[in-house]
């Protein structure tokens, strides 16, 4: 004897069965009955390279076929994630983001997600961020007498 247990959810379009023909239950999820088509996979756009604790900025921007608004979900690659505003689809959408550098790659992913909850295919981009060395002229902008004093010792 086959069991089939079948739910519609009509708001969100979205199908759930359960297949109980063995001896264990199967849930099932398809949402392929939504209406429309995934925005493309988002293009990413900024700096391959920044400093450490610099705010870049990097631009999004992914088409929806039916003319979705999109937002983008973005995972920054060092353990943090934002998720922008909705905007309207093909165009730049702006996000900024600051590493602390360890002489290391990010590797920054981001979907698109249209206003009725269908998502893109992930795109990625890598930034590299070295470790922060300081520069020997800012030590002189610290500490302003730090020349005359190096002048009189070893002059």
């Amino acid at each position: 004897c086959s069991e089939r247990k079948h739910g519609i959810d009509a708001k969100n379009q979205f199908v759930v069965w359960a297949d109980e023909r063995n001896e264990y239950s199967e849930i099932f999820f398809d949402n392929t009955f939504s209406s429309g088509d995934p925005p493309s996979a988002p293009d990413i756009n900024g700096p391959s390279n920044g400093d450490s604790g610099e705010i870049i900025t990097f631009t999004f921007n992914s088409v929806d076929p039916d003319g979705d608004d999109v937002r983008y979900i973005i995972n920054w690659g060092d353990g943090t994630s934002d998720t922008t505003t909705f905007a309207a689809s093909g165009t730049d959408k702006t996000a900024t983001h600051s590493w602390t550098g360890d002489d290391k790659v990010f590797t920054i992913r981001a979907r698109a997600e249209d206003e009725n909850g269908l998502f893109s295919p992930e795109n990625t981009f890598e930034i590299t961020i070295p470790r922060y060395k300081a520069h020997f002229a800012e030590f002189f902008d610290i500490f302003p007498n730090l020349f005359r004093i190096l002048n009189f010792i070893f002059g």
